[in-house]
């Protein structure tokens, strides 16, 4: 597990094989990809996000409406219907995607 928690311009992630958390804050793009894993972001603020995984879950919180586009290929799909904010979008091929915005 990589734990990030810190603010910055942008952040960009990238594992082969394991779990990733993030607790961050920036006004640019988090970007954050592994191949076998899941993905987990608690309490995160971006200008955008970026989150793929090829077999894994991708889940957590959002401290700001965001835009989302969101893909699995046999996973369940839960965000939020917002129409605001930048652009979030999450891909996983097999894993499901749960994400809340307060």
């Amino acid at each position: 597990m990589i734990p990030k928690e810190l603010a910055f311009g942008s952040l960009d992630i990238t594992a082969d094989t394991g779990d990733v958390e993030c607790r961050a804050s920036s006004d640019g793009l988090i970007r954050i990809a592994t191949d076998t894993g899941h993905i987990r972001v608690e309490g995160v603020s971006a200008g955008e996000l970026a989150l793929s995984v090829s077999t894994g879950d991708v889940n957590g919180s959002l401290l700001s409406e965001k835009v989302f586009l969101a893909q699995s290929d046999t996973g369940r799909i839960e965000v939020p219907e917002t129409t605001t904010g930048g652009v979030c979008k999450i891909v996983t091929d097999t894993g499901s995607i749960r994400i809340t915005v307060p």
